[in-house]
C-alpha cells in the first residue's frame, strides 16, 4: 500500500514560522531604531559643537570689549546673571539663561524646573543699567528678542563664581543634548537620563 505525505503545512509549522518571522522583524526594528537614535544623537552633537564654537568666539570677542564683570541676582541656587562693563563704562552686557517662551531671563525660582531654556547675550543701555542698579530684579524685564541667543544650547544650569578677589569670574555651564517638551515643568533631577555637556568659561 502506498502512503502519500501531506503537502500542506501543519498548524504547528505555521505557528513556528510566524513566530520566527516576528522575532526577526523585532530584531530588525530594534537595530533600525538604534541606528536612527545614533544618527539623531550625532546630529544633535554636531549642532551643539557648532553652537559651542559660536558661543566661545562671541565670548572671546566680547571679552576684548568688556574689561570688568559682576554677578547680579546672586543666590545659593544654580543660576546667576553676569554683567560685563567696557573700559569707559559706556557699554554693558548681560549673560544669562533665557526662557524661550518669554525671551526674558529665567527666574531663579524656576531654575530646578525643566523647560526650553537657552543661553543668551544682551547688550543693554544706560537706562536699563540704571534700572538694574536700582534693583537687580529689574534684569528680569529685559527682553532678548533681537540679541544673540543659542537655541541648541538647552541649559541645565549656569553658575558663576568669583576668584582672585573678583579679578576672574568663572562660569560653569551645563546643557542637555536636546529639549524634551513632554517633560516641561518636571523637576530636573527627575528627568530620564539625557546626555549633559559641561563647559567652563573665564571672564
Amino acid at each position: 500500500m502506498l502512503i502519500s505525505k501531506n503537502k500542506w503545512f501543519t498548524i504547528i509549522e505555521i505557528v513556528i514560522a510566524i513566530t520566527i518571522s516576528l522575532f526577526v522583524m523585532v530584531i530588525i526594528a530594534y537595530f533600525i531604531s538604534e541606528i536612527n537614535n545614533k544618527i539623531w544623537s550625532s546630529q544633535n552633537k554636531s549642532k551643539i559643537y557648532i553652537w559651542i564654537n559660536d558661543l566661545i568666539n562671541k565670548i572671546n570677542s566680547k571679552k576684548n570689549l568688556y574689561s570688568s564683570s559682576a554677578i547680579l541676582v546672586s543666590q545659593s541656587w544654580s543660576y546667576n546673571v553676569l554683567l560685563m562693563t567696557n573700559n569707559i563704562k559706556s557699554k554693558w552686557l548681560l549673560i544669562w539663561v533665557v526662557d524661550v517662551e518669554t525671551m526674558k531671563l529665567d527666574p531663579i525660582s524656576n531654575y530646578s524646573k525643566y523647560g526650553n531654556k537657552i543661553l543668551a547675550l544682551k547688550d543693554i543701555n544706560k537706562a536699563q543699567l540704571d534700572l538694574i542698579e536700582t534693583s537687580s530684579w529689574n534684569a528680569y524685564n529685559v527682553e532678548f528678542y533681537e540679541d544673540n541667543v543659542f537655541p541648541d544650547l538647552n541649559m541645565s544650569s549656569f553658575s558663576l563664581a568669583p576668584f582672585n578677589s573678583w579679578a576672574i569670574i568663572e562660569a560653569n555651564l551645563s546643557f542637555f543634548e536636546s529639549y524634551l517638551p513632554s517633560y516641561k515643568w518636571t523637576d530636573v533631577n527627575r528627568l530620564p537620563k539625557n546626555q549633559i555637556y559641561d563647559l567652563t568659561l573665564d571672564f
